[in-house]
């Protein structure tokens, strides 16, 4: 009976131990979906490191992008890159006292 109750609490401890690797390892935020600026443009990111800029009266553009350090950043083209912070389920990017908040939608 006690060798059951150990072999049950090793694989209970070992599970959690699993589990919370695969969180920290695991790619960090879920960030693949809509977002909206107050201004009307729209970023749709998607599962497979493609982001799709609209901005009204304009054609649709789209880049990659990648999640890191708790940032989203775009790269523009072969030099520049757009970093947006990860703030809970937005998107900001600031410029000297200019904020721009991007809602998930």
């Amino acid at each position: 009976m006690k060798i059951v109750a150990l072999v049950v609490i090793l694989a209970m401890v070992v599970g959690g131990i699993a589990i919370s690797l695969f969180a920290a390892l695991g790619g960090g935020p879920q960030v693949a979906g809509t977002y909206k600026s107050s201004d009307g443009r729209k970023l749709v990111l998607d599962n497979k490191g493609t982001v799709t800029l609209t901005v009204p009266g304009q054609p649709s553009a789209t880049a990659r992008y990648t999640v890191k350090d708790g940032q989203v950043v775009i790269q523009v083209d072969a030099k520049n890159k757009v970093a947006f912070d990860i703030d809970g389920e937005d998107l900001v990017i600031q410029s000297g006292d200019k904020v721009d908040r991007w809602v998930r939608q």
